[in-house]
């Protein structure tokens, strides 16, 4: 796990070296162990590295990373399978060097080309150049765990894990007002439209399942090198089911444990993070393991009972923080420089106190329960696409529809529109587009009227799901998991901790995607595989809890006198720059993310 940052360029030969060291100091707190750079003015081309040391704590590790003399790689992240893949090159007739990860990605390249991306198991963002060939190929992991951000104007192509690496060097801050809108106006903090887009509009980005190739006459190529099937279905049992799925994510966990420093958990007393927990101590039950929890002085936020029903049926060691709303002014600004574009709410405040936990407790590798949600099924509103996929089945509908609204404790889950969209879709998707620009009349209602005429479309900025699966798809690289990504990775890097996500392992979530429906969501309940595979290894309380808290802040947090007073002076910045008209209450957070993002421009 570390910082990246790379430079191919056709002029201004005789300021990349110096521009790579920029860029590698801006992200120093990404890799805190060491500092590498090389350069070959001849060909235009610079890398710059900061390490974390998580394998081979040797100076074998070192990067940018040199093989036959051809080849040289900068790269973020973790190979889990890279044992299994360092036998399979040897019995090939190759010879290691080092017992890195890195020299693995290296020797795959040369041995089977780009092709050698759909071996991986991990998580990657990572640049090769090629000096036989003066080609540089990058790529990104499936789901977007690790970042990968790059400015090109055919002239200069420039990468780095972070934008402000970019920035360091001249690239334009200029805010892409595009993005502005539809955060303001649909909260979306990624394009579903155009994945390559940030919030800045000279910064993109390379999306997950990814790979870019530069040649020697700067042309660039992006392409996708694997998706997730979300159509394709298998008959099982469900005994067969769960024994695949248990067998699947104990090989996942046991993968990202491996680690030459301290490895910790996540812990929020929910179904994800507890099913992690149990599975690691029910294949290596003598291990003693810590896990960081944030943990609130409101109850209705709390989640320290659930721990302790963990600790009576297993032995570790807990680690608790207590953030507080005074944490919200304090460290705002210092999260938004690592963040660098808007998220979502005060919740982030706790992932960060968790992660500067972990560090102050000297465990440099958190697993993390992310992903499980998009992946199963986990969220109460994919109730609606599930339901609408069974929408055929009459009786096998209102049995479903009937289990939810005894779950959630509501006679009235679905609207007379949300069922004519379901039993009548073609008629309701007619409706809906006919009468679009007199139901959108509130829509963006407190932003400049001029604003707001500059950026809306009539097109809709989500995608339309008929199937469980596909919204889940949607859900997984255009929505809901990218964002928590994005907020994961840079919490962490920001205090030198690594997160790993055995829920992300491809291999499992292609066989999830495979499962139908109701091995998703079942009488009212949302990811039924996890909750029915980890029963005996997470106790019953926690597998099948109603709530779902996480690590959610107190909403009262925003009616702190000092946050409301942010809030106002956000909002008249807003008004001044003639973004906003008039104050929506519900969207105070929101403005002072815009106004944050603008006072950096």
């Amino acid at each position: 796990m570390c910082g990246i940052a790379g430079i191919y360029r056709k002029d201004r030969i005789d300021d990349i070296a110096s521009d790579i060291k920029k860029m590698t100091a801006a992200i120093a707190h990404r890799g805190p162990d060491g500092e590498g750079n090389w350069t070959d003015k001849e060909k235009g081309i610079s890398f710059g590295h900061r390490r974390l040391s998580i394998l081979d704590l040797s100076s074998d590790g070192h990067q940018p990373m040199h093989f036959l003399g051809r080849y040289v790689i900068t790269f973020n992240g973790e190979i889990y399978n890279y044992l299994e893949l360092k036998k399979d090159l040897e019995s090939r007739g190759n010879i290691f060097q080092t017992k890195t990860d890195t020299e693995v990605l290296l020797v795959a390249y040369h041995q089977w080309g780009e092709d050698f991306l759909l071996r991986l198991d991990g998580m990657f963002a990572f640049a090769i150049y090629d000096k036989l060939k003066d080609e540089l190929f990058c790529a990104r992991d499936r789901f977007g765990e690790k970042p990968f951000f790059f400015s090109n104007n055919n002239i200069d192509f420039s990468f780095a894990s972070e934008m402000k690496s970019l920035f360091s060097i001249g690239k334009s801050r200029s805010v892409n007002q595009k993005m502005l809108f539809n955060y303001l106006t649909y909260d979306l903090v990624e394009d579903p439209k155009n994945k390559q887009n940030t919030f800045f509009k000279d910064i993109h980005q390379l999306p997950p399942s990814h790979s870019v190739r530069i040649d020697s006459r700067r042309n660039i190529r992006i392409r996708k090198y694997w998706d997730l099937d979300f159509k394709k279905q298998i008959d099982i049992s469900e005994n067969e089911a769960k024994e695949t799925f248990q067998t699947l994510f104990d090989s996942s966990i046991s993968k990202r444990l491996r680690s030459d420093v301290n490895v910790g958990s996540s812990l929020s007393g929910g179904v994800d993070s507890s099913s992690i927990l149990g599975s690691i101590l029910t294949q290596f039950p003598n291990q003693e393991f810590k896990t960081f929890t944030a943990r609130f002085d409101d109850k209705k936020y709390d989640e320290g009972h659930f721990i302790d029903v963990l600790k009576d049926a297993y032995n570790f060691s807990e680690n608790y923080c207590f953030p507080q709303k005074n944490q919200l002014l304090s460290e705002i600004d210092k999260i938004f420089y690592h963040q660098e574009e808007p998220f979502g709410s005060t919740s982030i405040i706790a992932q960060w106190e968790v992660m500067k936990l972990a560090k102050s407790k000297n465990t440099t590798v958190l697993l993390d329960g992310q992903g499980a949600d998009e992946m199963a099924g986990g969220y109460f509103k994919y109730f609606y696409p599930f339901l609408h996929e069974i929408r055929k089945d009459k009786s096998r509908f209102q049995k479903q529809l009937s289990k939810i609204e005894a779950h959630l404790n509501t006679s009235n889950f679905i609207s007379r529109n949300q069922k004519l969209r379901m039993i009548a879709p073609v008629l309701y998707d007619t409706a809906t587009k006919a009468t679009r620009q007199f139901r959108n009349t509130n829509i963006g209602k407190d932003l400049n009227r001029d604003f707001f005429k500059n950026h809306y479309s009539n097109e809709s900025m989500f995608h339309q799901s008929h199937t469980l699966n596909q919204f889940l798809y949607d859900e997984i690289f255009s929505y809901g998991l990218v964002k928590l990504l994005r907020f994961s990775d840079r919490n962490a890097m920001a205090h030198g901790v690594e997160v790993r996500l055995p829920y992300l392992s491809h291999e499992l979530v292609e066989f999830v995607f495979s499962l139908p429906s109701n091995y998703k969501i079942n009488d009212g309940w949302t990811k039924n595989i996890i909750r029915s595979s980890m029963e005996g290894r997470v106790p019953r309380e926690i597998l099948y809890r109603k709530d779902k808290k996480g690590f959610q802040a107190p909403s009262s947090w925003l009616n702190d006198p000092d946050v409301v007073e942010l809030t106002k002076h956000s909002f008249e910045q807003l008004r001044s720059d003639r973004i906003l008209n008039s104050m929506d209450q519900s969207n105070r957070w929101k403005y002072i993310m815009a106004s944050k993002l603008l006072s950096n421009e």
